[in-house]
């Protein structure tokens, strides 16, 4: 049992190995061996994209007052939907697989009021452990294979000795990464409705896609994007800010007239291939304070 379980072991090691560096391992090579570097640059396994993707966007269209403990807030303005498992009539989103899922809300106040919001998850599933050595090695060995070739088998070694090729287009259906964030150097006074506000500093640029002198972000391939902007606004200053895609607007954001206020929103959309994405104001007479930034990184090809 144990010589079987060791030559199962190598075989899988091997095959992890080649998916991580491309290479093909020496016989007495095992994972440790393998450095962050080397998997950082040769991983094709890492930049295999999901196969479906789950992502959702929406903003209220409208005020409402005099909500009470309780109430289920709901976002019924949808701007984007992938899967459909967003509700807006009821504001809730229900998980189609278990998995880690990135959530983000904004909730803007008038007048004097405060509120206390939260997000809820119910319905969790429980972790489930495997007692025995061969049986945790038979379950990566039969996940490993369902995502490589499609069938539920634990022989991988048909994959090393190629009597069963990896499903086409496996590996190689990844992009390189695309991320960018910046951010004002300097205060800006006297900012007019339909200004593009230009985050000049560059601290990441990952594909060189986002141009600081212009404001614009420009979308390398078609795919799901994630944006965020922080807007700081000073004295009696109000902030209308928002987020365009080729001249639409796709999130708004608000700041109060308050010294030192500030507003960040996050924003879930789809965009195409060299379309433009920038922050623009939709009022007059703004202040925008130092430090305010823009931010986005590609979530997934399409």
């Amino acid at each position: 049992m144990q010589s079987d379980v060791s030559t199962r072991l190598t075989i899988l090691e091997n095959i992890v190995g080649h998916l991580l560096t491309g290479e093909m391992f020496a016989t007495n090579d095992t994972l440790a061996n393998i450095s962050a570097a080397s998997i950082a640059k040769k991983s094709k396994l890492l930049q295999i994209s999901p196969r479906e993707a789950v992502v959702f966007s929406a903003h209220r269209s409208g005020a409402v007052s005099g909500l009470s403990s309780g109430f289920i807030v709901k976002f019924d303005s949808i701007v984007t939907n992938i899967g459909g498992h967003y509700y807006p009539a009821d504001g809730i989103f229900i998980a189609p697989v278990r998995g880690v899922y990135l959530f983000h809300w904004q909730i803007i106040l008038c007048d004097s009021n405060r509120v206390y919001t939260e997000i809820r998850v119910s319905g969790m599933t429980k972790v489930q452990t495997v007692g025995t050595l061969n049986q945790r090695l038979q379950i990566v060995e039969e996940v490993l294979s369902k995502v490589l070739i499609g069938s539920n088998t634990s022989n991988l070694s048909k994959i090393l000795n190629g009597s069963v090729k990896i499903a086409p287009g496996l590996l190689d259906r990844g992009h390189p990464p695309v991320m960018f964030y910046a951010y004002r150097s300097g205060s800006v006074s006297g900012i007019s409705s339909g200004f593009i506000l230009k985050f000049d500093t560059v601290m990441t640029n990952v594909g060189g896609h986002y141009y600081p002198y212009d404001g614009v972000f420009i979308a390398p391939v078609d795919g799901m994007y994630l944006f965020h902007w922080q807007f700081i606004t000073y004295g009696s200053n109000h902030g209308y800010t928002g987020l365009k895609v080729n001249g639409s607007w796709k999130a708004r954001s608000y700041t109060d007239n308050r010294s030192y206020d500030t507003s960040a929103s996050t924003a879930i959309v789809e965009v195409k291939a060299k379309q433009h994405v920038w922050v623009e104001t939709f009022t007059s007479g703004m202040y925008m304070y130092q430090y305010s930034s823009f931010s986005g990184v590609l979530l997934n090809v399409l």
